[in-house]
C-alpha cells in the first residue's frame, strides 16, 4: 500500500505516521526482462510506489487497532452510490483511476473529508455530502488525470526502454 501527498497529513492526525514509516518497504525500481532474461527496460519506483510503501497487512493491522474500540466493522459489503432518499442515503466513494497509484491515499483523504463534513453538518447530511463533493472533486480530478497519463505511458505512448 502506498501513500503520497495529503495522505501524510491524515496519517499524522491519526498519530500513526511514525509507526507506518517503520514498515516502509523502500521499494526500488523494476527491471523488465524478455523471455531470455535479457533486460529490455526499467521502470522507476515512482511508477508503482508512493513516498511511503508498506505491506497491506501492516496497514490493516494498524488502522484496525486504532479504530476497533469506536467502529463497528461490516465485511463482505461495499459502497456503490451516494443518493439522498426519503428513507435514507446510499453512499458512493470516489475511485482513482487504478493507474494513478493514488487509491490508498485518496481513500484516506476522502474518508477524512467525509467524516469532517458529516461531523460539522449538525445532522444535515445533504449539506455534508455537497461540501464533501466540493472539497474532494479537484483532488480526485487531479488523480484521475494522473492515472490517464500513466495509462498512456503503459499503453506504449511513452518510451520505457531508456533508449
Amino acid at each position: 500500500m502506498d501513500f503520497r501527498g495529503e495522505a501524510f497529513d491524515v496519517l499524522d492526525e491519526l498519530g500513526v505516521l511514525a509507526e507506518m514509516r517503520g514498515h516502509d518497504t523502500k521499494m526500488r525500481g523494476t527491471t523488465l526482462l524478455d523471455d531470455k532474461g535479457v533486460e529490455t527496460g526499467r521502470l522507476p519506483a515512482e511508477a508503482f510506489a508512493g513516498e511511503l510503501e508498506m505491506p497491506k497487512q501492516e496497514l490493516t493491522r494498524i488502522l484496525h487497532r486504532i479504530t476497533a474500540d469506536d467502529v463497528t466493522y461490516v465485511f463482505d459489503d461495499s459502497i456503490s452510490a451516494l443518493t439522498q432518499h426519503e428513507s435514507g442515503v446510499a453512499v458512493e466513494f470516489y475511485c482513482a483511476v487504478p493507474t494513478s497509484g493514488m487509491g490508498t491515499s485518496q481513500a484516506l483523504v476522502g474518508a477524512r473529508a467525509l467524516a469532517r463534513n458529516l461531523a460539522s453538518a449538525a445532522g444535515d447530511h445533504t449539506s455534508a455530502f455537497t461540501a464533501y463533493e466540493e472539497e474532494l472533486r479537484p483532488y480526485v480530478t487531479r488523480n484521475q488525470d494522473a492515472g490517464r497519463r500513466a495509462a498512456a505511458m503503459f499503453a506504449g505512448q511513452a518510451d520505457l526502454t531508456g533508449a
